[in-house]
């Protein structure tokens, strides 16, 4: 019983996680392609739509659009996304320069004026 209680659980972490995942996806996408946080749930909106035309003959069709319809898309929840993104990206920066055993400023500066 209770490893029967495990899976499900497990199964319903996983589901979310995935959700998740893609929301950051969108959230990477969404920039990218200079486009404003509203166009998050566009993309959704589309991934759906086409979703019930390109599983349409599954068995699992419900489940699918399900999935698609927990992805978090609103334009707040991508500006929180990219938030997390960049906030993760300027901790990962700052520890590496915290380790660096050497570092040279005209490297540095030279890269940031390439980019």
């Amino acid at each position: 019983m209770l490893q029967k209680q495990t899976n499900i659980f497990s199964q319903v972490i996983g589901t979310n996680y995935k959700a998740t995942e893609c929301s950051y996806k969108i959230a990477q996408y969404v920039p990218l392609k200079a486009k404003p946080f509203t166009d998050g749930e566009i993309v959704k909106e589309t991934f759906l739509s086409s979703a019930e035309i390109l599983f349409s003959d599954l068995p699992n069709k419900e489940t699918i659009l399900s999935r698609i319809g927990e992805i978090l898309a609103s334009p707040r929840s991508i500006k929180r996304r990219i938030t997390d993104m960049a906030e993760n990206v300027t901790v990962k920066q700052t520890t590496g320069l915290q380790q660096a055993v050497v570092f040279s400023r005209t490297l540095f500066i030279y890269q940031l004026t390439q980019h």
